[in-house]
């Protein structure tokens, strides 16, 4: 090839990414912008071996953490569901089609191992009866852009309150979660090394020591009777 070549041939390939630029303008934003974003992932626990257990969880689920999820600002985000494989199709039909629901059989192996060759950048623990506000994503998203330039890994941990699901009445949750990682955490890794439920929540300091605390106001956890462990305790103050 010639001299005289080369700039014609660098000229066209300027040209055309142009038009492809003007053309499919859109098309490329679109593209860019879910590659660069669904790597969230939201893991949900709600396994139950008794179809009674099940449908008891269930009915507080369509109360709390369904209506939760769907009303989402920013969608862009996967659902990594554990669940028995006969009461998938309960839980899927109930939530927006946009939102990708992934099955998995439990947090220790598939999803690990999941979320380890997938890269899954983004991982954020939520339980099957608790509830999210609906910019909640939208503001994990805001501070992983605040955040990531500094650091390789983080947490963000968000401080929730208790909702008594029957009758709406809201509580301080009183443990100090300054301290300790709560329930309602989001694990960053730019390398993908552990799932987030590799351990209980308290223990997730041991994956990286770089926690931004979030105060009360995106997360509440719910109470409804059927809980193992979350009650109202002295320490939570009525809020309304």
């Amino acid at each position: 090839m010639s001299g005289k070549d080369k700039p014609s041939k660098k000229k066209e390939v300027f040209s055309l990414s142009i038009k492809v630029g003007i053309i499919d303008s859109h098309f490329v934003f679109t593209t860019i912008y879910k590659k660069d974003f669904m790597k969230h992932i939201v893991i949900t626990r709600c396994k139950f071996g008794k179809d009674e257990d099940f449908q008891k969880y269930f009915e507080v689920m369509k109360k709390t953490y369904i209506p939760s999820i769907n009303s989402q600002t920013d969608k862009n985000f996967s659902i990594a569901l554990i669940v028995n494989p006969r009461h998938y199709d309960l839980i899927r039909n109930e939530i927006n089609k946009e939102i990708e629901v992934i099955p998995f059989s439990d947090t220790k192996k598939d999803y690990k191992e999941y979320v380890i060759n997938n890269n899954i950048t983004i991982q954020t623990r939520h339980d099957c009866d608790d509830i999210m506000e609906s910019n909640y994503i939208e503001t994990i998203r805001k501070l992983y852009n605040e955040n990531n330039s500094k650091y390789d890994d983080f947490i963000l941990n968000f401080h929730p309150t208790k909702l008594v699901i029957n009758t709406g009445k809201e509580y301080t949750h009183g443990r100090d979660y300054s301290k300790v990682c709560s329930m309602f955490s989001t694990l960053i890794q730019k390398s993908v090394k552990h799932g987030i439920m590799d351990c209980m929540h308290d223990f997730l300091e041991e994956f990286t020591r770089n926690i931004i605390y979030i105060p009360r106001g995106y997360v509440k956890l719910g109470i409804h009777g059927n809980n193992t462990t979350s009650k109202l305790t002295d320490n939570d103050k009525p809020l309304n």
